[in-house]
């Protein structure tokens, strides 16, 4: 294009003219041509013209075509190249030789040249001597094959265009002309096509899109021409037109609607009329001058920056339009477009945000058809209906139920789109995401949020999409992830989701959330992408737990999402807004959800993932209230508590139903409790998580004559019931927290209490349960929990600690007159342990039931092994709530046998290595190694460089953390990032920790398979590996050669990770506790991992990574082992020791067996 106008320069500026047909003037030319000389133009079997040839075959009549309508004034001409892609070439007969090519390809290539050169050389004639510049537009038509129907992948037909788009640029053309499309798939890969060539080439030339419409205004796959221009500006075309369908009257009314959405300039290009049979022959009724009076008042009246014709047009017809035209003053100067929307469309429907209008009427009237609502049901990470669908039905019956939902209307309307995710619930995500999409692109009225974190997932279904679909998500947690997120949006047209989240988690203060989303613009945007590609999620976080962390989070949200068309102007906002309430009752989520949309929408919000449903609530003006007051975190005594708890009561009042009614905005919690019996009031407000309201109902109890027993009782009765509804899946996590929390005050008060209330009565006689993790075991996670639940049922909990050896505990139980004793473990070895206990209170005639539970503890084994040992008086308890149902059974209130009852194992806290071991189980008979493992840099120990928290927290197992240790369901990841990152802050504020480490290499001889020896200037120091048994049977002793090199690691976050935790606990806030103890234990494996990685870097790039064994795990030997270890490492320099029963102290501690062999597996013993 060098010294030629770019036509981007001009575009736009005033009204330009293409040409008309080319067949018709071919026609006309051939008409004139002697007798026999068709002989010499390629033609088809039965003796037709193949007009694709005529480039090669007759390039003077192409060229006099060109010249024609040149000389009649035309700013732009369009080569003679229509059907000139692969697939109709292919059809064609003769294509190879006529074309003088050996493959579909390269005849696709040369003849798209050729009639791009014809043009060309014909353009620059007219525009040589000063005159105007002129135009090529290498002419694209739809080949024959629509991919919506099911005729054609879309990355066969981009393959197609790709040859006919490389002719065209090798041949001089401007611009490319995608026309007369009739599925905007096509559009897409035809689009696609260009931008591949244009790469290769190292072009840059623009398109334009016309599509053809039927009567209604609809293409031929069913899109509405509003859709079909939603779906194809984001690629920014140099326009969007109509052309062929019919004249210019019956494409007035479709121009006119695509007129009043389109951001892109516009074209205009109709045929002569409808066509008409005369004498036989095809006829164009429009003359000239009614053609061009039509088509210049529809281009002027709808702002066209294009106009010209299409069949039956000449140049004639076209010299008419352009004295039309130039007649208009106003073609000289094109009016200025309206900018871009935030659109999302279906393959039938486009559906477009708008800013909210202002309010009036009823808060509801804010939710106007400009808020696009997605349906949030056909989402597996969500939906229990969608998941078990999937896995039970299968992807058929998953996609009947996405069809229903995305026809269900939102409170009367269409919803815009429905977020489908299937992660989790379908073997292989990809396959099925490809499926759905193939299957329901074309058939959904809403358009199709891809939900999914995989991008090979995305890269599948997208091809299938013609409309406009969302990706929902991208992040900055890893800023490569959406950079390929952000290049798939490109390259299919998607908007993208834009959560402001990083590597942190999710942020929580407007200004955090706004620094996130200008990072993540400023890379779309580098990207190639629009800002009105972009949705940005500022994150909303449950409000209604009462956590202090989250008081204001509502707020935070509203504000980022006032201020985001300031950061990133231009581009929407969205929010999954059910979040919000996570944690309320259901029956007043909806409700409430809906409360806090309303104010959502006011500050700007444009989409909603949301149940459709919360937009038919109609919540009373007291239920508004208490919902503003708590999403706004008004209230003036401890945040929005008091309004949370009286929101909470709104709907125990009702019976659990009639929380969208409201409740008394005005008055305290206590005051609608008061209508209960003191009794019945206390339980509700424990069961409900009432804070504040359970002292005052204490109080009122207290005073009605209840006493201390019966008021014990009755908490222990509503923990009960907590516990009931936490394993029926009826209260969320965070309200368990809550109303354990609410029972442990209001029975630490009804202590402080009892010596008013209860004069004269004897001292309280509550039942103690003694409670320890048994000798050698420094795990306490489990025992803590444990204890927080039976405490706020009312027991009394003497906790031991860790580490406590069976004498200890028998001395405690028989102190307290403890009737229960509770032992928890982590550790196999643990379950030795408690059978020494239980042996222990036999031998000292102590009756006390013996309690166990913990990861390593199964059902069986204290029944078999442990309860036998203490006359049958020992049980199992797979979490503190069945603890609870253990307890009552012992009072006499259930005859259910806590050691023969079905109990759920309690899933063991994963580690690498042991899921490993979990899934290595089979033998193999080993190949032992000749050759040492590697050529040691040192022998003996030296200091591992410190790991600081920032290298730490890169390195954490999220997954494991979030939903293993922490215990979050999938579909509640929000939440669960939440939690991390207010952990993460409060571990850094209270000065974070630091991995110290040591770490050496030593010589070892194996003289058999029992074990190794590792040679020191002391002498030899032997550890044993045991073998699993029967034939083949692994062991570790197997990975090392004769003479060869064994490798150790150890690593602590020392004493102060253990006194953050123990500060933590004191704090009694359990959640808090939870996830402190949890995020630790995380970032102790992932120092062992960065650590293991570290040693191998110092070996070697190209040594295997093998596998890392950590004594006292299957596969490796006992803990007792832990000494030789930590003797041959000198780990005293970094305060790292074993207890007399060779647990590593401080608790956050690993050593390792470190195995760089690349047959090394995981196995149990």
């Amino acid at each position: 294009m060098s010294g030629r106008t770019n036509i981007r320069e001009v575009f736009g500026t005033r009204l330009l003219v293409s040409d008309g047909a080319t067949g018709t003037v071919l026609d006309g030319l051939l008409a004139l041509e002697p007798a026999g000389a068709a002989s010499a133009i390629a033609t088809t079997d039965g003796g037709g013209l193949v007009r694709e040839f005529l480039p090669l075959t007759r390039p003077d009549l192409i060229g006099q075509v060109h010249a024609d309508y040149l000389a009649a004034g035309v700013d732009l001409v369009k080569t003679a190249t229509f059907n000139a892609n692969c697939l109709s070439l292919a059809e064609l007969p003769g294509t190879l030789v006529a074309c003088g090519a050996a493959t579909i390809q390269d005849a696709a290539i040369k003849l798209n040249r050729a009639a791009a050169s014809l043009a060309r050389r014909a353009a620059d004639r007219a525009a040589s001597g000063g005159a105007v510049p002129r135009w090529v537009a290498g002419s694209v038509g739809p080949g024959t094959k629509a991919p919506s129907l099911g005729a054609i992948h879309y990355r066969d037909l981009v393959a197609a265009y790709l040859p006919q788009m490389l002719g065209l640029i090798d041949g001089g053309a401007d611009l490319v002309l995608v026309e007369t499309v009739q599925d905007a798939l096509q559009a897409k890969a035809a689009i696609e096509a260009l931008a591949e060539a244009n790469r290769r080439r190292g072009a840059d030339l623009p398109f334009i899109v016309s599509a053809t419409v039927d009567g209604s205004g609809r293409l031929l796959t069913g899109s509405s021409i509003e859709a079909f221009a939603g779906a194809l500006e984001p690629f920014r075309p140099l326009a969007i037109g109509l052309n062929c369908s019919g004249g210019p009257v019956e494409l007035a009314a479709a121009f006119r609607r695509l007129a009043a959405v389109c951001a892109a300039p516009l074209s205009i290009m109709p045929n002569a009329g409808l066509p008409v049979v005369v004498d036989g022959g095809i006829s164009w009724p429009l003359a000239a001058a009614e053609f061009a009076r039509l088509t210049a008042g529809m281009a002027l009246e709808n702002g066209a920056a294009l106009a010209g014709g299409c069949c039956g047009t000449n140049p004639g017809i076209i010299a008419s339009l352009i004295a039309a035209l130039r007649a208009d003053a106003r073609s000289a100067r094109v009016p200025a477009r309206p900018a871009r929307c935030l659109v999302l469309c279906s393959a039938f429907n486009r559906f477009q945000a708008a800013v909210p209008a202002l309010a009036s009427g009823s808060p509801a009237a804010q939710l106007d058809a400009g808020l696009l609502i997605i349906d949030e049901r056909s989402n597996a990470s969500g939906s229990v209906k969608f998941r078990k669908l999937l896995k039970e039905r299968g992807l058929p019956a998953a996609m009947d139920f996405i069809r229903e939902r995305s026809a269900r209307p939102a409170a009367g309307r269409p919803v815009a789109g429905v977020d489908i995710c299937v992660a989790g619930s379908v073997v292989d995500e990809p396959a099925a995401f490809e499926a759905i999409a193939r299957e329901l692109a074309t058939l959904l009225p809403s358009a199709i949020s891809l939900d999914s974190l995989d991008n090979d997932s995305l890269a599948r279904a997208l091809p299938y999409i013609g409309g406009r679909p969302l990706i929902n998500s991208v992040n900055l947690e890893k800023p490569a992830e959406a950079g390929r997120r952000f290049a798939l949006a490109r390259q299919y047209g998607a908007a993208v989701v834009c959560l402001c989240l990083d590597e942190r988690g999710p942020a929580r203060t407007a200004a955090d959330k706004l620094g996130i989303a200008g990072r993540l613009y400023a890379m779309a945007l580098a990207a190639g992408l629009a800002a009105e590609d972009l949705f940005f999620d500022p994150c909303t976080f449950p409000v209604a737990t009462g956590n202090a962390e989250f008081a204001d989070s509502a707020q935070e949200t509203l504000k980022a999402i006032s201020r985001l068309p300031e950061v990133c102007p231009g581009s929407g906002s969205i929010l999954g807004v059910g979040n919000v309430s996570f944690g309320l009752p259901k029956e007043l989520r909806p409700a409430f959800t809906l409360c806090f949309l309303e104010k959502a929408r006011a500050a700007g919000l444009s989409a909603a993932i949301v149940d459709p449903l919360v937009l038919e609530q109609r919540p009373d003006a007291a239920f508004r209230a208490l919902a503003a007051a708590v999403i706004e975190n008004s209230a003036v005594v401890s945040g929005s508590t008091a309004a949370l708890d009286r929101l909470l009561l709104s709907g125990q009042a009702a019976g659990g139903a009639g929380g969208a009614g409201g409740g008394d905005a005005g008055g305290s919690p206590s005051t609608s409790l008061d209508s209960l019996r003191p009794e019945d009031a206390l339980t509700a407000a424990v069961v409900g998580g009432l804070r504040q309201a359970v002292q005052p109902q204490l109080e009122r109890a207290l005073a009605a004559g209840l006493d201390a027993a019966s008021l014990s009782a009755v908490l222990a009765t509503a923990m009960n019931e907590v516990g009931r509804r936490y394993d029926a899946g009826e209260c969320p996590l965070p309200l368990v927290l809550r109303s354990a929390d609410c029972a442990r005050a209001a029975f630490a008060s009804l202590r402080s209490l009892r010596p008013t209330a209860a004069a004269g009565q004897s001292e309280d006689h509550r039942a103690v349960i003694v409670l320890a993790t048994v000798r050698g075991d420094l795990h306490d996670i489990g025992k803590n929990l444990v204890g927080m639940v039976l405490e706020s049922a009312g027991y009394e909990v003497v906790d031991l600690g860790t580490d406590v050896d069976a004498p200890r505990i028998v001395a405690a139980a028989r102190q307290h007159g403890a009737p229960v004793v509770a032992v928890s473990g982590l550790l196999t070895k643990s379950l030795q342990e408690m059978a020494a206990v239980a042996a222990a209170l036999e031998a000292a005639g102590l009756n006390s039931y013996l309690l166990c539970g913990g990861a390593a503890v199964q059902a069986a084994y204290v029944r078999d092994q442990v309860a036998v040992c203490h006359q049958g008086l020992a049980g199992y308890a797979r979490d503190p709530f069945q603890a609870l149902q253990v307890l009552k059974g012992l009072s006499g209130a259930s005859t259910a046998d806590p050691v023969t009852s079905d109990a759920a194992s309690v899933p063991v806290a994963e580690t690498p290595a042991l899921a490993g071991a979990t899934a290595s189980r089979g033998r193999r008979s080993p190949v032992l190694p000749t050759e040492p493992a590697f050529t040691p840099p040192f022998s003996g120990s030296r200091d591992l460089p410190p790991l600081s928290l920032a290298e730490l927290l890169p390195q954490l197992d999220t997954a494991s953390l979030l939903h293993v240790r922490w215990g979050y369901r999938r579909d509640q990841q929000r939440e669960a990032q939440a939690a991390l990152s207010v952990a993460v802050e409060r571990l850094s504020a209270a000065g974070g920790v630091e991995a110290n480490g040591r770490y050496g290499f030593w010589p070892v001889r194996r003289p058999d398979g029992s074990g190794i020896f590792f040679v020191t200037p002391g002498g030899e120091r032997y550890l044993p590996l045991p073998r699993q048994a029967g034939p083949g049977g692994l062991s570790l002793a197997d990975y090392y050669a004769a003479l060869d090199q064994a490798a150790l690691l150890a690593l602590t976050l020392g004493p102060g990770a253990v006194n953050y935790l123990r500060a933590a606990h004191a704090a009694g806030d359990s959640a808090a506790y939870l996830r402190a103890h949890g995020l630790l234990a995380a970032l102790t494996e992932a120092a062992a991992e960065l650590g293991h990685r570290r040693v191998l870097a110092e070996l070697g790039a190209s040594l295997p990574a093998g596998k890392r064994y950590s004594f006292g795990f299957p596969g490796c030997p006992g803990v007792e082992y832990n000494q030789l270890v930590l003797g041959l490492l000198d780990t005293g320099r970094i305060g790292l020791r074993a207890t007399a029963t060779h647990q590593l102290d401080p608790e956050f501690s690993i050593t390792a067996l470190l195995v760089p062999r690349a047959g090394a597996v995981y196995f149990s013993v």
